[in-house]
């Protein structure tokens, strides 16, 4: 977990199911998935889990991550949220 001031911590829900499962549902749980935005655990017999996220949910972790791999990113983006919590910037309607 980050140690700014700005890190809140968020509960996730993932749903959790076998593969034989999820392989009989497929459709019906990549669904699931992309309409409630909700990760889900796919567990094999074996043990081994993956998981299963929406393209967009999965587009938006790897622009977060290209956002905050640079130290100057996140002073720019920590300088902004500073600015907005003391009231400073403007709103525009897009």
């Amino acid at each position: 977990m980050c140690k700014n001031e700005y890190s809140k911590m968020y509960l996730f829900v993932m749903k959790s199911v076998n593969y034989t499962e999820f392989r009989k549902n497929l459709a019906s749980y990549l669904d699931e998935v992309e309409n409630d935005r909700v990760p889900m655990i796919i567990t094999r017999s074996n043990g081994r889990r993956s998981v299963v996220i929406s393209y967009d949910d999965y587009m938006e972790n790897e622009a977060t991550i290209h956002l905050m791999s640079s130290q100057e990113n996140i002073r720019v983006i920590e300088e902004a949220i500073s600015e907005l919590e003391s009231g400073g910037g403007i709103e525009v309607e897009i």
